[in-house]
């Protein structure tokens, strides 16, 4: 059998008392995130920890993480002059 352990911050249950508690702890789990380790005889069997959320919100999701370096309405960023121009003579196909 592995070594389990069980980590200071988790609180441990023993298997009785979760059978009885089952929902009331699930639910204490989902709104605090906190796991708990369901034991067999004092040792770890099981441990319940919260879902993860299937994506992160979108809306806000990068806030901190992107600067705006230029307006494209206005300003450009790279001047037209520095752009190379594609070489519309040869056939997009070839390399």
């Amino acid at each position: 059998m592995t070594n389990l352990s069980i980590l200071s911050s988790e609180r441990s249950v023993p298997a009785g008392h979760f059978k009885a508690h089952c929902l009331r702890l699930m639910d204490e789990v989902a709104e605090t995130g906190a796991a708990i380790v369901v034991t067999k005889h004092r040792r770890p069997v099981v441990r319940v920890t919260p879902f993860p959320e299937d994506r992160p919100r979108l809306v806000g999701s990068c806030v901190g993480q992107l600067r705006i370096i230029a307006d494209i309405d206005d300003d450009q960023a790279i001047p037209l002059d520095d752009w190379d121009m594609i070489d519309t003579s040869r056939d997009p196909g070839r390399r």
